[in-house]
């Protein structure tokens, strides 16, 4: 066996590929990055294990690899750096390289490893990422568009800037204004029906990848989960049996704090930052409607958020009801059973 480590970037890959028997460097180039499988191909039938770091390009990659049968590991950059750095001194392309295979050569990827979405997975992560991406790109149109108006001394009483009380509002509104700024502010009105368009295609995708979704369809159970946290939880969290346990799910959302401890000093702080973003918004976003929905009125979770609310604050409220859904949906999702009301937060 034949141990590559790729240091990838978006033109060209370093390529270094190690010897298993004595440890021995065989290569080490730069090449194209879109011939690095084409570059493997060609190293014979001896078979290949691909170290390389999380980043960017790092999924495309591997992706790539996988459909030709080669095993592929992707290590976490943050904990991979420290290795490299004591690999060598300077911090270049090959040197990089010729650490990752050295990690696998030695046997110690396994313990930096990610874990790798499958293509499912990666399709529905992109189509929630983008109708999150539609969403804010909409609101600062409205603003931008709120903004002009209040600019020129109009203020348009419409709570939805796209909808039929906005358009008759604009139609009477636009004659009194100069042909200029008239055909200047119909662009922002037309940028804002464009958005709106693309955000109602975007949710039919969604409805499409999800509608015979097993996990999708457990998630659904959960009173307060709409198609969008659905999609956004499921495609976030992808495969639960990664997690052993339910803090590990909290950990990855980023619902723990910082804790820093020596001897009998202990420091608490604030949640922690590097997590999937994503997904703690969409659970932050359950906890919201869960507190505001009549189903879950009365029950012991929504008791415990009132508590916390009065004595903490909303914004400690909303994470800790967060991290209780958290731990929720991971036995949900483990079990593979739907959510029983009465059971679970009765």
């Amino acid at each position: 066996m034949k141990h590559v480590g790729l240091d990838v970037h978006q033109l060209r890959t370093q390529v270094c590929i190690m010897d298993d028997e004595t440890g021995e460097i065989l290569d080490n180039q730069s090449v194209l990055t879109a011939q690095v499988c084409d570059f493997l191909r060609d190293q014979g039938p001896e078979p290949l294990q691909v170290v390389l770091e999380s980043g960017g390009l790092s999924w495309f990659v591997a992706l790539q690899l996988q459909s030709l049968g080669v095993p592929v590991v992707v290590v976490d950059a943050h904990k991979a750096h420290p290795y490299l750095e004591r690999e060598a001194t300077a911090k270049t392309d090959s040197h990089d390289a010729r650490g990752l295979a050295r990690l696998s050569y030695e046997g110690r990827c396994q313990r930096m490893q990610v874990w790798l979405p499958d293509e499912a997975t990666l399709v529905l992560r992109h189509c929630t990422r983008l109708r999150e991406d539609l969403v804010r790109d909409r609101t600062r149109a409205i603003n931008q568009l709120r903004c002009e108006l209040r600019s020129l001394g109009l203020v348009c009483e419409a709570s939805d800037m796209s909808g039929l009380k906005a358009r008759r509002w604009w139609e009477q509104t636009r004659p009194l204004l100069l042909p200029a700024l008239a055909e200047l502010l119909d662009q922002r009105w037309e940028r804002l029906r464009s958005l709106d368009g693309e955000l109602r295609q975007a949710e039919r995708q969604l409805a499409e990848l999800t509608k015979d979704d097993p996990v999708c369809q457990q998630l659904d159970s959960i009173p307060g989960c709409g198609l969008v946290l659905i999609a956004t939880i499921r495609a976030e969290v992808g495969d639960v049996q990664r997690f052993d346990e339910p803090k590990q799910l909290r950990s990855y959302a980023g619902l723990t704090p910082q804790v820093r401890q020596s001897g009998e000093k202990r420091w608490t702080g604030p949640l922690e930052k590097r997590h999937d973003p994503h997904l703690r918004r969409a659970l932050l976003l359950l906890a919201q409607q869960v507190a505001r929905s009549q189903a879950w009125k009365g029950t012991r979770l929504v008791q415990q958020y009132w508590q916390h609310y009065r004595r903490l604050g909303p914004n400690v409220a909303r994470v800790a009801l967060a991290r209780r859904l958290c731990d929720l949906i991971h036995v949900l999702l483990t079990r593979g059973e739907d959510l029983d009301l009465k059971r679970w937060a009765a």
